[in-house]
């Protein structure tokens, strides 16, 4: 389909497998919605579009024990304000959103095992949103500016291992960029990494094995690793893990940065570096609830506190 006007529609509905769909729309106003629902999957949709537009991906296929039968999914928007939302089940399935200019939205939700998203974004005030259920999924977002980024995997679902999470926002420009992160991984054998190296203001939320207000309710979350690096002044970041045999890594790398680290259980490790070179007025709270745990705390200039 290749609409070249302003405030077109397009749909596509696709049942069976090894189905392809292509929208290329390029005028402001665009809206495209593709379904594709077989019973296996092994689909492919594409859609571009320019201008402020909205994008709308279904692909359905089947908990496949091979790469063999897995759906792809490929939005690009050109213009601001534009959404893209991208809802895939089965397994191996694979979901990419490129927006480049700013005030976009992005959503994708995906259910089953061996499943990648990412989103990039490449101008300020978006936001980025992923959610996977099941094991050994990878969810990453790379963004520019004034943005937001979550991503949860394992939803409700303590079992969930193997998942991997990733997030890289960096500056704009030379002024406050305020961006926020927030990473919740239930089950065990997780990773999230975090980095946000920006002018100025970050914020930094990451759940492991722990419920959003804190508490810890997952006794047989075990074994994950949450990494922060943060490279600008006024950032915090709080990091909660419920378990045993965790690890937390915070670095922070200049001014006013706030770290809090909460692990329950036993045998976890906590490591707090804010001793960067003439970086100052840095606080740090590190709090463990189990035995044979471990905690490393590092500053190393004036007005710190621990």
């Amino acid at each position: 389909v290749d609409q070249a006007a302003a405030n077109t529609t397009a749909s596509v509905t696709q049942k069976g497998t090894y189905n392809t769909s292509y929208v290329s729309q390029s005028g402001a106003g665009a809206e495209a919605t593709v379904k594709q629902v077989g019973g296996y999957g092994d689909n492919l949709s594409n859609i571009v579009q320019t201008g402020a537009s909205e994008a709308r991906v279904t692909q359905n296929g089947n908990e496949a024990t091979e790469r063999g039968y897995s759906n792809g999914s490929t939005v690009v928007q050109n213009g601001a304000d534009s959404l893209a939302k991208v809802t895939q089940t089965g397994s191996y399935n694979d979901s990419l959103v490129v927006q480049i200019n700013n005030s976009n939205d992005a959503n994708v939700d995906q259910d089953g095992a061996y499943l990648n998203a990412a989103v990039a974004q490449n101008d300020s005030d978006s936001e980025a949103r992923i959610t996977q259920r099941g094991d050994h999924n990878t969810a990453g977002t790379t963004q520019t500016g004034q943005a937001l980024s979550k991503i949860k995997q394992g939803v409700a679902d303590n079992t969930s291992s193997g998942n991997l999470a990733s997030v890289l926002q960096t500056s704009a420009s030379t002024f406050a960029d305020r961006p926020e992160s927030e990473i919740s991984q239930e089950g065990a054998s997780n990773s999230a990494y975090v980095q946000q190296i920006v002018a100025d203001d970050a914020n930094s939320k990451s759940y492991q094995g722990a419920a959003y207000n804190g508490t810890y309710g997952q006794t047989s979350a075990a074994s994950n690793l949450a990494s922060v690096y943060q490279v600008a002044d006024n950032v915090s970041s709080v990091v909660y893990q419920g378990g045993n045999s965790n690890i937390a890594s915070v670095d922070q790398r200049q001014d006013d940065g706030e770290s809090k680290i909460f692990q329950t259980g036993s045998n976890n490790q906590a490591y707090l570096d804010q001793a960067a070179a003439s970086s100052s007025d840095n606080s740090s709270t590190i709090k463990q609830g189990g035995d044979s745990s471990y905690a490393y705390t590092s500053q190393s200039s004036w007005g710190d506190s621990a």
